[in-house]
């Protein structure tokens, strides 16, 4: 009986120290977004342009010692560019993604603990996509326009992310990263064969860690 006392309380104590180093939190802020120029049917799109975002969702931190953390995000991502080709005219790219990092935490200055580096990938989810001219209207019909097409994007997106952050009074974070992409946006097919349109995103948010 002492001995079943024993394993319990051990078990119990085990479990909270873990708890304490388990933390959760929500975050939300600004992108800076692009996509790589894009070549397709022998054209080559001038240089994209960046377009204005936001992301919002949550996270989990698990500190493993006081250096070092994982760190596991789930997020909604709007992403996108300003393109312009000969062909389709300067049109914009408006997408939405749910995005999953997966990061590890550094604190490498051990008289500022509050400053941290983090270092990981990124998987997302394409779930919508809007493709417009300039002024707003629908740019249906154009060649970027098909080239984006759901049937022809790749709805997996894959990026390295780097980024840094500072926390104030133990609870609220600022932080900046940058996440680059690793895979072709689109595909197409045949004649329409797409090289390019790779996402890039920098991102600056604040969170809450309770």
């Amino acid at each position: 009986m002492k001995k079943i006392t024993f394993i319990l309380a051990a078990l119990i104590m085990t479990l909270d120290a873990n708890a304490q180093n388990l933390k959760f939190g929500v975050k939300a802020g600004l992108n800076v977004a692009t996509m790589s120029a894009a070549s397709y049917s022998g054209e080559k799109e001038k240089t994209p342009g960046m377009t204005i975002g936001f992301h919002v969702g949550g996270y989990v931190n698990y500190a493993i010692s006081d250096i070092f953390a994982i760190q596991g995000e789930l997020l909604y991502s709007g992403q996108g560019s300003n393109k312009k080709t000969a062909q389709s005219g300067e049109t914009k790219i408006r997408m939405g993604f749910i995005n999953v990092p997966l990061l590890a935490e550094f604190k490498f200055i051990p008289t500022v603990p509050e400053f941290s580096v983090f270092g990981g990938v990124q998987v997302g989810f394409n779930i919508s996509r809007k493709v417009t001219w300039s002024d707003g209207s629908s740019a249906s019909g154009s060649k970027l326009d098909d080239m984006l097409k759901p049937e022809k994007i790749n709805t997996l997106d894959v990026a390295a992310v780097t980024g840094v952050q500072y926390m104030f009074m133990e609870h609220l974070t600022v932080g900046a990263r940058y996440n680059m992409g690793l895979l072709n946006g689109s595909s197409g097919s045949g004649e329409y064969k797409v090289s390019g349109n790779r996402h890039s995103v920098f991102q600056v948010c604040v969170g809450w860690t309770f």
